[in-house]
């Protein structure tokens, strides 16, 4: 399946497949939650949710464009998609962390810092951030940066603006202190 999957999305290099396996009767059903051609580094969360009378188990995870997914644990039904950044260089690599109806998510940005060698691009802008969306619903209930808002600052050589500061990207899975009620 792996193969198909690679040859079918034309993938050179390195991907990631996240499934799941129902039993059913006396059979097995495979679920495909996401085929990341840019090998998505987040394992999935699987916890409770309720809301508006209605609860479940969910399985959540990000992938490398800054979208975080919830799922159906029991039918591999897609429950909600959110994307939580839209910088170009924004990627999910930590896992969620679900607590108390919330899912917590560490937003990084992977290789801007590259593009920022060019003289046409106009870097740096990206900054890290942590997002608590609802479990139930995906809806983003708040978002705080690591860093202050990137502001001109110079001009390269060819004439393109530069920003800063930028970066304190969240890389791995946040951490909840149920005592404190601190993420």
């Amino acid at each position: 399946a792996t193969h198909s999957l690679a040859f079918k999305l034309q993938v050179k290099g390195l991907m990631n497949i996240q499934f799941a396996i129902k039993r059913e009767e006396d059979k097995q059903i495979l679920y495909v939650l996401e085929v990341n051609p840019r090998a998505s580094r987040t394992a999935p969360f699987v916890a409770n949710w309720r809301a508006g009378g209605k609860s479940g188990t969910g399985v959540y995870f990000g992938d490398g464009k800054a979208n975080v997914y919830g799922l159906d644990a029991a039918t591999g039904a897609l429950l909600w998609t959110r994307k939580v950044d839209e910088h170009a260089s924004a990627s999910i690599t930590g896992s969620p962390v679900v607590h108390d109806g919330r899912v917590f998510v560490g937003v990084q940005g992977l290789s801007e810092e590259g593009r920022g060698s060019t003289n046409n691009y106009p870097c740096c802008s990206f900054r890290g951030s942590l997002v608590a969306l609802d479990a139930a619903t995906g809806e983003i209930r708040w978002k705080t940066y690591t860093i202050d808002e990137p502001k001109p600052r110079a001009k390269s050589a060819s004439g393109v603006q530069l920003f800063g500061p930028a970066g304190g990207a969240i890389w791995s899975a946040p951490s909840v202190d149920v005592k404190r009620g601190l993420v």
